[in-house]
């Protein structure tokens, strides 16, 4: 897993070369879609630096998640509400995810 470094210290952590992440790359499909996962799986940043440690091909299969309806408190108000019951739909995907 990668891991937040900071490039001009004595204890910038160890990470992939160019060469290395080509390599890697190079054996993949070109056509499908790259993501990049942080090491916190947190919010990306300008000022956030962190090392490439894995290159992998993710298959992910669709997924329904059911919620069931009934009533709910509000956390912040303390009202009570009703909510329907809804699926989540995840859509497949195939891609490469570097972190």
């Amino acid at each position: 897993m990668s891991r937040y470094t900071y490039l001009q210290t004595q204890y910038r952590e160890p990470t992939m070369t160019v060469g290395q992440l080509i390599e890697r790359l190079r054996a993949l499909d070109p056509s499908k879609p790259v993501v990049f996962r942080t090491p916190t799986y947190g919010v990306f940043g300008s000022n956030h630096t962190y090392t490439i440690d894995d290159v992998k091909p993710v298959v992910l299969e669709r997924e329904e998640i059911h919620y069931p309806g009934g009533e709910r408190k509000d956390e912040e108000t303390g009202a009570f509400y009703v909510e329907e019951p809804y699926t989540a739909v995840k859509y497949p995907w195939d891609g490469v995810v570097i972190g």
